[in-house]
């Protein structure tokens, strides 16, 4: 990628043709493109800084690789990477639509409704997250879009942990914090990489304060002054900035932004459960529709849709197998039954006793 991130506009590049740098980050550069289906994508571009550094180059794959597996309507999709020509590329849904950080420089604190409905829509990407094991530690307005029709999506999973892995620990050593200072939980300043759920709580708390506040929780010029706050506990209080907040939502983001890990709230579903939102009956994590590929009786090959309970009477008659690739959208990417956490219980064990009679 060269130096200057706007001459690749108008390029193609593993068949993405790039029309519109839409944005600049500390990882690269990321484009408006057309795919050669003719759909429109977001395509992401290495920085050359990145391209030389191999703890970085390591962290955009990572960040690839979650948000291809990743599928939920409140996260940013990830659809493929590849590479070309010494380019990696890393293709991924495009969200129309504007940042939360956006939103909130333009408008000011949001009402309290907006705000909470907001902040749930993000909860329920992050509760997907957590369910697989993932972390993703830097949870703040400009890591979420908000689309045209009123969603939210959470994106650059850059500094996600897996829980049940430590092959990428070398990637954040301890005492290194990561992170939005104002966001972050006060333990990430310390020890990033031995955090747990409860540090995207305090982000995603953060958020909803400074949504409800129009203001920073903490006084403070530097990293190491809004520790200092962080560590007394010395939130400004959110009545002082919205005297119209309800108490009930004011205590959850306090609850949620304690500093005491043992007294914060202990998970995204409690975190919601604090503002006042009843849990639906309907798992909203599980897609209403998973769509594959399959041979009608005529040779042809057609694109089925069906429920998660039809695709497990499948599994369970044997009409489909795990080895079935499916997708939660019609254009992919397809990926094997068993890579989806909601049918772990059809897979079959590692080891099989085998009875001679």
């Amino acid at each position: 990628m060269p130096d200057d991130a706007s001459a690749w506009t108008g390029r193609e590049i593993a068949g993405y043709r790039l029309v519109k740098l839409i944005g600049r980050g500390g990882m690269g550069a990321v484009y408006k493109a057309i795919s050669s289906a003719g759909t429109t994508v977001a395509v992401k571009l290495l920085s050359p800084e990145v391209a030389r550094n191999a703890t970085l180059l390591s962290r955009f794959q990572r960040e690839a690789e979650i948000a291809i597996q990743l599928q939920h309507p409140n996260v940013v999709r990830g659809i493929e990477i590849c590479e070309e020509a010494g380019q990696l590329i890393f293709a991924m849904e495009y969200v129309k639509g504007v940042s939360l950080l956006n939103v909130l420089m333009k408008q000011g604190r949001l009402k309290q409704k907006v705000a909470v409905r907001l902040i749930c829509k993000v909860a329920s990407g992050l509760r997907a997250a957590h369910r697989m094991g993932i972390v993703h530690r830097d949870v703040k307005p400009d890591n979420i879009q908000i689309t045209h029709d009123g969603n939210a999506k959470l994106m650059d999973l850059g500094l996600v942990k897996q829980l049940d892995t430590c092959q990428h620990d070398d990637l954040t050593k301890a005492g290194i914090g990561l992170g939005t200072h104002q966001y972050m939980a006060p333990e990430q300043f310390n020890d990033a990489r031995n955090v747990d759920v409860r540090c995207d709580v305090y982000g995603l708390a953060a958020t909803l304060y400074v949504m409800l506040a129009g203001t920073f929780p903490f006084r403070g010029k530097g990293a190491v002054e809004i520790l200092l706050e962080k560590a007394k506990g010395n939130i400004i209080t959110l009545f002082r900035r919205n005297p119209l907040l309800s108490r009930r939502v004011a205590k959850a983001v306090y609850r949620g932004m304690d500093v005491s890990l043992e007294k914060r709230t202990a998970s995204i579903d409690d975190f919601v459960e604090q503002l006042g939102i009843k849990k639906k009956p309907r798992v909203a994590d599980v897609p209403r529709y998973y769509f594959f590929y399959f041979v009608d009786r005529s040779g042809e090959r057609q694109l089925g849709k069906a429920t998660r309970d039809t695709i497990e009477k499948f599994l369970q008659k044997g009409r489909m197998t795990l080895d079935m690739p499916i997708s939660t959208n019609k254009s992919g990417p397809f990926r094997p039954a068993a890579e989806r956490p909601e049918f772990a219980r059809w897979r079959m064990p590692e080891r099989v006793a085998v009875v001679h009679l």
